[in-house]
């Protein structure tokens, strides 16, 4: 039987000490019509405090445990960013991706765009909510400025955008 597992990340209001602005394992999950009830376990620097929380859909970000270990043994999850090596002729190709559940192909994906495959060596390098700074997507061809995805809230939702004009966009909606 397959593992479900869950993380979340409770998002920082000046009045929460819940989590602290980190990822923290969800032992148990309620959902109601407006709120999801979670019992959860901080997981950070060594802390196994935890407690159980009543919270808003929109004060939340649930993340799945996709099922999957990198080469280091560690459970890959929905919001991680990850390096990925596939075999290319006698060379390896290596990207940078966010773990996305794409909802055509009802499957998680590498960047909404690249299938998991046999063959493809995976490391985690943290999650879009606590290192944001991973998100670096390289240099701009014409003027050697690194270009960064930014995580831009609208209401309480985050959303990934890679540009300004998608901000734009997104916060007209």
């Amino acid at each position: 039987m397959k593992d479900m597992k869950m993380r979340a990340w409770i998002i920082p209001t000046l009045t929460d000490s819940y989590s602290d602005g980190k990822i923290v394992k969800v032992n148990t999950i309620h959902l109601g019509k407006e709120k999801v009830q979670i019992g959860y376990k901080k997981i950070y620097d060594g802390d196994k405090v935890g407690g159980n929380i009543s919270i808003p859909f929109s004060h939340i970000e649930l993340m799945q445990f996709i099922g999957l270990k990198d080469r280091n043994n560690k459970d890959i999850y929905e919001g991680d960013i990850v390096k990925s090596w596939y075999p290319y002729n006698d060379n390896y190709i290596e990207n940078t991706d966010i773990v996305e559940w794409n909802d055509e192909e009802c499957s998680f994906m590498l960047g909404s765009k690249r299938h998991f495959h046999k063959g493809l060596m995976l490391e985690v390098l943290g999650n879009i909510y606590e290192n944001p700074e991973l998100l670096l997507i390289g240099e701009d061809a014409g003027s050697k400025e690194v270009k960064a995805r930014e995580l831009v809230k609208k209401g309480c939702q985050i959303h990934i955008v890679d540009n300004k004009e998608q901000i734009h966009k997104l916060l007209e909606l």
